[in-house]
């Protein structure tokens, strides 16, 4: 079609070709029928019912479906718009594609793609961006989903301004979640993203995912050996959170992660100098740090490795197979349980409920290891039996270690001291406890010097009142040139 118009309002006709001139009366009107293809080169055709069973393809300017039933529609410069009908495949090579009404199975922004825009329209199927922009911003609030299938973002820009939409897949390009923006199937993120408004429920991570201002995320995380950080200030709520596969939570101070979290994996790792609000279970190879001025407002289940620095966790189970330090300024609100190895460095206090009146139970199994030099336990100590307090070093070698229990201690494990046997030696371990002290306790020793004859080598000190008895005594020589006894 050259100049004039085609109207077809029944029968069939074989591919068109309209070549007419733009901004002047319509020169293709198809309303009932049915048409084999349309390409549009220049010009504007109208297709308010019928059929186009081939291709459509939009050069230049504008088709308008507004009640046909047609199969691809692909824009290579002009501008197609629905406002009714359907559409098998939407295809934006270059130039304008909106969906304002009907339904498209699916939507294909290739790399030279302009900018397709569904308001009220869907997208029944999957929706592929390589290029180009995408938006959705529906003008009448509903529940129908504007994208149903999954959504691919490769290259180029999403952007839902308002509006709902299924499963979406961030491989690339630029993601823009807007305030009445929701994203109602899983949001799988493999590139870096920003969540600063809108709705997420699922999310998979295997990049990095910002936290920004005041969001949440209303289902499930899993941080699958990506990064979830937060910006200063950030409080950030999510479901369920998994980090494993070598990922990575970093809270910051000032931030706030608002989830309970299973740490887990070889290489996985929580570093929390801010706030998380909630459990954690630290389990599998995995490491958790928790650093000054940082709060874990929830119980640490820990089989791993749990580098406590400082801060305040709410209550602690340290199970066989975990492996916790204590470094700098610690406290424990709550509970504190030890059955697996717990090591005290040099210079470091763990402080144990309000004001320090709480118990460090030291459970069958557990190895509480104060490092040489002091450190001190702001707490009572409950050494139960088949535990053990070890604070020796290798067989023959001495360095003076000091424990320091502010509180009472019960002794009924194995506690292993190193003293020194050479002659005039004051030189020895010890625990220096503040309160009262009970028990039956089992002392084994590791002896460097000597024998000789040593002057009195206080072991256990305390400031209240002692109901302590002596089980099995190892490794002190009993016999020969010189006697050593152990007494209260």
């Amino acid at each position: 079609l050259n100049d004039g118009t085609l109207t077809i309002t029944d029968g069939e006709v074989g591919a068109v070709i309209n070549q007419g001139t733009s901004g002047g009366a319509t020169e293709v009107t198809l309303t009932a029928g049915d048409i084999a293809s349309l390409t549009n080169t220049s010009g504007d055709a109208a297709l308010n019912g019928g059929t186009v069973t081939g291709a459509t393809t939009v050069a230049a300017g504008t088709v308008t479906n507004a009640g046909a039933a047609i199969a691809t529609a692909t824009t290579s410069g002009g501008t197609y718009t629905q406002s009714g009908g359907s559409a098998t495949d939407l295809v934006n090579d270059s130039g304008t594609v909106n969906l304002d009404a009907g339904t498209a199975t699916s939507l294909t922004n290739n790399a030279t793609a302009g900018t397709s825009t569904v308001t009220d329209g869907q997208v029944t199927g999957t929706t592929t961006i390589d290029g180009g922009t995408v938006v959705v911003n529906q003008t009448t609030a509903d529940a129908d989903l504007e994208l149903v299938g999954d959504t691919t973002l490769n290259d180029g820009t999403l952007t839902i301004t308002d509006g709902e939409v299924g499963a979406v897949i961030n491989n690339g390009g630029t993601f823009n979640l807007n305030a009445s923006g929701v994203v109602q199937g899983t949001f799988t993120n493999n590139t870096a993203f920003t969540f600063s408004a809108g709705t997420l429920n699922d999310v998979i991570n295997t990049s990095t995912f910002t936290g920004s201002g005041t969001n949440t995320v209303n289902g499930t995380f899993l941080n699958d050996g990506g990064t979830l950080e937060l910006d200063p200030g950030a409080n950030l709520t999510t479901g369920a959170l998994t980090n494993q596969n070598g990922g990575a939570i970093n809270i910051d101070t000032g931030e706030t992660l608002n989830a309970t979290v299973d740490n887990t994996g070889a290489g996985t790792t929580t570093t929390i100098a801010g706030t998380l609000v909630g459990g954690l279970t630290n389990q599998s190879g995995a490491q958790l740090v928790m650093s000054t001025g940082g709060n874990l407002n929830g119980t640490v289940t820990n089989t791993s490795d749990f580098d406590f620095n400082g801060g305040t966790v709410a209550a602690v189970d340290n199970n066989t197979g975990g492996d916790l330090d204590v470094t700098g300024m610690a406290t424990v609100d709550g509970a504190f349980t030890n059955a697996g190895a717990l090591d005290l460095a040099n210079g470091s206090n763990l402080t144990i409920g309000a004001g320090g009146r709480g118990t460090l139970v030291n459970e069958t199994g557990g190895v509480l290891t104060p490092g040489a030099g002091a450190s001190t336990l702001t707490a009572n100590l409950d050494l139960n039996a088949g535990s053990t307090l070890d604070m020796s070093e290798a067989p023959g070698s001495y360095t003076d270690t000091t424990l320091n229990v502010s509180g009472n201690a019960t002794l009924n494990g194995e506690v292993e001291l190193d003293v020194v046997l050479s002659s005039g030696s004051t030189l020895g371990d010890t625990i220096d406890v503040g309160g009262n002290i009970d028990g039956t306790v089992d002392l084994t020793f590791n002896i460097s010097g000597g024998p000789d004859e040593i002057g009195q080598i206080d072991l256990i000190t305390y400031g209240g009142s002692s109901a302590l008895a002596f089980g099995t005594i190892s490794n002190l020589p009993l016999f020969g040139a010189f006697e050593y006894f152990v007494e209260d």
